[in-house]
């Protein structure tokens, strides 16, 4: 395992998901930014979203396939297409 993995490993190992100082409930700044311009149905990445509820938010909300990078083995979100 490289340094970064274990770095954010180690992040999200030490406090639970809610307590990340970049934690949202809900994204909604992020959410309209990126609905402005990403039609219903098209593929989109998230790269570093880590737990972010935003891929699931996005995808319930008919957005299309999708990719989230994250550098952390331990997110519950990391996964790829739908």
């Amino acid at each position: 395992m490289n340094e970064k993995v274990a770095h954010w490993n180690a992040v999200y190992d030490a406090r639970e998901e809610e307590y990340l100082t970049w934690y949202e409930t809900q994204p909604t700044l992020s959410y309209q930014l990126i609905t402005q311009d990403l039609k219903l149905g098209e593929t989109f990445i998230d790269v570093g979203g880590g737990a972010s509820k935003l891929i699931s938010i996005l995808h319930a909300a008919g957005y299309g396939r999708w990719i989230q990078l994250v550098a952390a083995t331990h997110c519950e979100n990391f996964s790829a297409g739908v």
